[in-house]
This record gives C-alpha cells, sequence and structure tokens, in this order.
C-alpha cells in the first residue's frame, strides 16, 4: 500500500512539472517561433523596413539647451 502511494505521489508531481513546460511552450514558445519564422521569410523576400525620421528632425530646435535663469516668485 505504501509503496502505491508513492508511486502515485511521484506521478502527480512529474505530472504538474510537465504541465508546466506544456504551459511555457503554448504561451512563450509558439509565437515566438511564429514571429522567427516570419522574419526569416521577410528577409528571404528582400522586405526592407524604411522608419521616416524626417519630421522629428524637422521639428527639434538647434537650442540643445536649458536656460537655468528663473525670477524668484514673491
Amino acid at each position: 500500500m505504501n509503496d502505491i502511494l508513492k508511486t502515485l505521489r511521484s506521478f502527480l508531481i512529474l505530472a504538474f512539472f510537465f504541465y508546466l513546460i506544456y504551459l511555457f511552450a503554448k504561451f512563450l514558445l509558439i509565437p515566438i517561433f511564429i514571429f522567427i519564422l516570419i522574419m526569416k521569410l521577410l528577409k528571404m523576400i528582400n522586405v526592407k523596413f524604411r522608419f521616416n525620421n524626417q519630421k522629428s528632425k524637422k521639428n527639434k530646435s538647434n537650442n540643445d539647451f536649458i536656460d537655468g535663469e528663473f525670477e524668484d516668485l514673491d
């Protein structure tokens, strides 16, 4: 009887461990693999991502310092 309980307890611990591995694979590994496959597919068909940074350069002023003189409030 004692051996059966030890075997059952070992089986439950292993089942819980494999269930945690399954959850990890389901929610993290599968989306990561899909993302990697999509990126490799895009590289194979030579898709280049271009970001337009001209808007931020036009709005940025040439004065990159902050004036530290302030008037005292009464």
